[in-house]
């Protein structure tokens, strides 16, 4: 007569590996919402920017030219991001130290797009008056 409890005692099979994928892109999807907010933040006052002069080449200071270089490099850069996380997150790695860097670097890319786009706000805000 066969053990009916030879099963339960057998050891568990392996879990399918987790894809290594989610965080890179969960990290990307976080960096394109913050370029897209940014975007719109700037859409919404533009009427605003463009009173100070911030849409108009050559800028009228100093201050506003640097302001439009952090703008239109900051696109890139979050733009860059994005595909990096997803890039980073694409192989699979088992070694245990690699792989923490690796999510820790995906991490680090998405609260650096997130503190650029601060950045640019509050440093936009102040050149337009009755800006929230």
């Amino acid at each position: 007569m066969e053990n009916p409890y030879a099963a339960a005692r057998a050891p568990a099979p392996e879990p399918p590996p987790r894809r290594a994928l989610f965080s890179g892109i969960v990290a990307a999807v976080f960096c394109l919402l913050t370029w897209f907010t940014a975007v719109g933040y700037l859409g919404r006052n533009s009427f605003r920017f463009s009173k100070a002069g911030f849409f108009v080449e050559p800028s009228p200071n100093n201050e506003i030219a640097s302001l439009q270089a952090l703008w239109e490099h900051s696109q890139h850069l979050l733009l860059a991001a994005s595909a990096l996380c997803i890039m980073l997150g694409a192989p699979r790695l088992r070694v245990g130290a690699l792989r923490r860097a690796r999510v820790v670097s995906i991490w680090a890319l998405a609260v650096g797009a997130y503190a650029l786009y601060e950045f640019i706000v509050k440093s936009l805000s102040p050149l337009i008056a009755g800006m929230p």
